[in-house]
Parts: C-alpha cells; structure tokens; sequence
C-alpha cells in the first residue's frame, strides 16, 4: 500500500508552455531613447508559448486574406486578356503594357497592405493578450491611404539608400520593419512613423537583423517536412514581431 506521503513519488510535470500575462510599459518615447529589451531567445521562447489557441484565427484571417486577393488578380488578369495587353511569347512589352501593369500592381498592393497589416495587428493583439477575431484583418482599409504613403516612403528612401553606396539602403530596410504598424497604432503620420521605427530599431539594429536570420531559418526547416510545420511556424511569426513591436513601443495610447 503506497503511502499518501510517499517521498519516492513521481513528481507532476506540466508538458504545456505557456506564456506570461503582458505587464509591458512600451512606448514611443521608450522606443526612441532605446529604453526597451530585445532577447532572441525571449521573444521566441514566448511567441512558442502564446500560439496556442492563436493558430485557427490566424489561418482563419490567412485564408480571408487570400480569398480577398483572389477575384482582384482574376480581374486585372481579365481585363490585360481583354485589352489585349498580354505579352505574346518573345515580343517586348508596349508602354501600354507597361503603364498598365504598373497601375494594376500599384492597385494591387494598396488592397494588400491594410490586409497584410491587419495580420500583423492580429499578433500585436495576441502578445497583448487582447481579444482577437480573424474578420479584424480587414479593420484597417480606412487606414489605406497613409499606409501606401508610408509604403511608398520608405522604399523611395531605401532605393535612394542603395543608389548611396548600397549600405544605407540595406540599414533602412531593416530599420523601417516598423513604421506601418506605427501608421495604424499609433496614428502617426507617414514620416514620423519611418522615422520613429528608424530611432528606435537603431539602438539594436544588427540584433534585429539576428532575429530576421533565425525566423527565416526556422520557415525554411517548417517547410521541409511537406510544410507541415507552417501551422504553428506561420502564427509563431506574427507573435514574434508582434511582441518585438509590444516590447517596444506597447500597443495604442499615442497619436500624433
């Protein structure tokens, strides 16, 4: 008969990794002065601990995003068929052509961004423990405009970089992976969200360029075994730069 008080008795284990309530302090101006910790390994280890339970609104909103995106590129497919404006195999394309496509793809991306963004916002919601739904991905279209213009900011400025000894072009694709969720945040205006993601990446540049290297390490082995491991890679990703920007800069209270 086993004693009730047993010393020998195999101690319980909890196998489920879960995350900590969010107590974060994030803000701009801690942002900006670099007052804000970033550990690889921490953000990880907690994005790891906050998917599940994460994982169906996140493929539930992917799969919004793409059933979105599919009509518009059977449209603009329909209409460049239409108007004849399909290359036939081997001829250079008209100015036609290419004006077209050019207005097709700016279209394009302006219906992409505030969905994209809205992904993104769902893994900010997530590590902030806020209440999430996957039709909230389609929350941020009044936001277009200042998206695109922010958008189309930043990659005027990284192309200017590249023109400018090619470094500084690859310092600000780095140090602007933040100014869209700044846009639809914290309200701020173009400029000033490209240049507070810059400030404040800037005090831990190359670490973030580690945190890029480990997560495209770690979407290359998901993919691997058939892919499989996208199901929880997919959802650990938004987490992750969801934290980085909660860890950062918190989640609202800020506008212009």
């Amino acid at each position: 008969m086993t004693s009730p008080h047993n010393p020998y008795k195999t101690p319980a284990s909890n196998l489920t990794k879960e995350a900590a309530p969010y107590s974060g302090s994030g803000s701009i101006e801690n942002g900006i002065s670099g007052n804000y910790d970033f550990s690889i390994r921490a953000i990880i280890s907690e994005a790891f601990g906050r998917v599940g339970g994460f994982k169906g609104t996140c493929w539930l909103a992917i799969l919004f995003y793409i059933l979105a995106l599919f009509p518009l590129t059977f449209v603009v497919e329909f209409l460049m068929q239409s108007l004849g404006l399909i290359n036939a195999e081997g001829e250079d394309p008209t100015g036609q052509q290419i004006l077209f496509s050019v207005i097709s793809q700016v279209a394009i991306t302006a219906f992409t961004l505030p969905l994209g963004l809205g992904l993104f916002m769902l893994g900010l919601k997530r590590a902030t423990d806020t209440t999430t739904a996957a039709k909230e991905v389609f929350s941020y279209y009044p936001k277009t405009i200042p998206l695109f213009l922010t958008m189309l900011l930043s990659y005027l400025m990284i192309v200017l970089g590249f023109i400018l000894f090619i470094l500084p072009g690859i310092y600000l694709m780095v140090a602007y992976c933040l100014a869209l969720p700044l846009v639809a945040d914290k309200n701020l205006s173009p400029w000033r969200a490209l240049e507070t993601s810059r400030k404040a990446v800037h005090h831990h540049w190359f670490r973030f360029v580690g945190l890029y290297l480990v997560m495209m390490a770690i979407i290359i082995l998901a993919i691997i075994p058939i892919g499989i491991g996208l199901i929880w890679v997919l959802p650990m990703c938004l987490l992750v730069f969801g934290i980085v920007y909660r860890n950062i800069f918190g989640m609202g209270g800020d506008s212009t």
